[in-house]
C-alpha cells in the first residue's frame, strides 16, 4: 500500500509539472514517467541457477536539454511489485529502488552517450528476516529517443554499470546490465 500511495505521488507531482517551461530560450526542460521491465538471473558455479519473477520499475525523471546537445537527467525508481526468487530456505521477495544522476551529450539529435552515477537499494525479506544492501556507483551507457508527437517519446537506453557493493551480499551481481 505503501508503495502504491508514493507512485501515485509522483504521478500527481509529474502531472503539476508537465506545463513548467524554462525561463531560459536554449535550455528545455522536461519531466516524465520512466518505467522498465526486468528480472534477475544468476548462474553462479556450483550454486545452481537462480531466476526471479518479472517486474516494472517505475516512477519520475527529469531532464534538461542545452543547446549545445548537453543534456542532464535525474531519476527515481521503484519496484511496483517485489522481485520474488525461489530458494531451498523459501520464497525471498526484494523490494528495488533506484536513484540515477547522469550526465550526456547528443551526438546526434536523437541519439547520445552518457556517465554518471546509480544508487540502487535492495530490501529482501525471507521469512522473519529482512536484510538491506545497497549498490552504487558510476554508469555509461547510449540513449535514443524517438519522439511520438510533439507532447510524447519513447525513449530507451543501455547501460553497463559496474556496481560497489555497500554492503556484501553474495546473491546480487557485481556487474549489471540494463537494457
Amino acid at each position: 500500500m505503501k508503495r502504491i500511495l508514493r507512485l501515485s505521488v509522483v504521478l500527481m507531482l509529474l502531472v503539476e509539472m508537465s506545463g513548467a517551461a524554462s525561463a531560459e530560450e536554449n535550455v528545455k526542460a522536461v519531466a516524465g514517467l520512466k518505467t522498465w521491465i526486468n528480472s534477475w538471473k544468476s548462474d553462479k558455479a556450483g550454486s545452481g541457477e537462480m531466476r526471479s519473477n518479472t517486474t516494472a520499475l517505475v516512477g519520475w525523471s527529469a531532464e534538461a536539454e542545452f543547446s549545445n546537445r548537453l543534456f542532464a537527467e535525474v531519476s527515481y525508481l521503484l519496484s511496483a511489485v517485489d522481485y520474488k526468487f525461489d530458494l531451498p530456505g523459501g520464497v525471498s521477495e526484494v523490494e528495488r529502488n533506484d536513484f540515477d544522476l547522469v550526465v550526456g551529450y547528443r551526438s546526434a539529435r536523437y541519439a547520445g552517450v552518457f556517465t554518471g552515477y546509480r544508487s540502487s537499494q535492495f530490501l529482501q525479506k525471507q521469512g522473519n528476516s529482512k536484510s538491506k544492501v545497497t549498490l552504487h556507483g558510476p554508469l555509461i551507457g547510449i540513449c535514443q529517443t524517438a519522439p511520438l508527437n510533439s507532447t510524447f517519446s519513447l525513449f530507451g537506453k543501455v547501460t553497463y554499470l559496474p556496481q560497489i557493493t555497500k554492503r556484501g551480499c553474495s546473491e546480487f551481481p557485481v556487474e549489471l546490465y540494463e537494457a
